[in-house]
């Protein structure tokens, strides 16, 4: 049974983390690892649609598909996440809607053909507790907040298209919490020793996750402790 692994935005931490897990725990599985910046053994994608198009034109199904996106953006060009409406930027937002939902989910339109209807597939994308309406108490934050809420009900409407296409696809919406990242760097201060996680330890949830058989008509919204978040 031929089982294929995609890794968009393969140079972020957590991905570097979980391609060395699955090296380790799968060394027959076929990985393909994509990214914008130079990495050895990846596939070189600006991140514009045509150049999108073209790496998942060129690009396998297989018995066992998965595809796993770790790309995002908090921080954009000298801006930081708002603190009150006064800050928001228009240039900042659509940044963020660009780098958090547009990108993945042009990834997943043309991903989307190596789906059959026999295939046994997985679909995991980088959200965030804070892209949760329902969880929502503190507000701030406008334009992420926004972009993860935008790619969570498109994740939704993928997996309602999922169930007739293919129908033993599941899609997952995915918190990691709070990693060691460069994303998380200028927030990091205020977490304790204990809630700042490393992108090996997030990396080996998201696997562990990925590894349980799952059975669901709608996208699944599950943090690092494998708990559901509102929606």
């Amino acid at each position: 049974m031929s089982v294929h692994r995609i890794i968009i935005g393969a140079g972020g931490g957590i991905a570097k983390a979980f391609y060395q897990q699955i090296l380790e725990l799968e060394p027959e599985t076929l990985i393909t690892r994509i990214s914008s910046q130079d990495i050895t053994d990846a596939i070189h994608c600006d991140y514009s649609e045509t150049s999108i198009r073209e790496v998942c034109q060129n690009l396998s199904t297989a018995d066992e598909l998965s595809v796993h996106i770790f790309n995002g953006q908090l921080v954009s060009e000298g801006s930081f996440p708002e603190k009150s409406l006064k800050a928001f930027d228009s240039d900042y937002f659509q940044r963020l809607i660009h780098s958090n939902t547009i990108v993945p989910m042009l990834f997943l339109k043309y991903l989307l053909p190596l789906f059959k209807p026999k295939t046994r597939g997985l679909i995991s994308v980088l959200s965030a507790r804070v892209g949760s309406i329902d969880d929502n108490h503190l507000g701030g934050w406008y334009s992420y907040r926004a972009s993860k809420s935008a790619l969570n009900q498109m994740l939704q409407c993928l997996a309602a298209e999922l169930r007739h296409r293919s129908p033993s696809t599941t899609v997952i919406a995915f918190h990691p919490g709070t990693t060691d990242t460069e994303l998380s760097k200028p927030f990091q201060k205020n977490v304790s020793a204990e809630r700042l996680f490393s992108p090996q330890f997030v990396a080996s949830r998201l696997y562990s996750l990925c590894s349980q058989p799952v059975s669901a008509d709608r996208a699944l919204f599950t943090d690092w402790q494998h708990e559901a978040i509102a929606w």
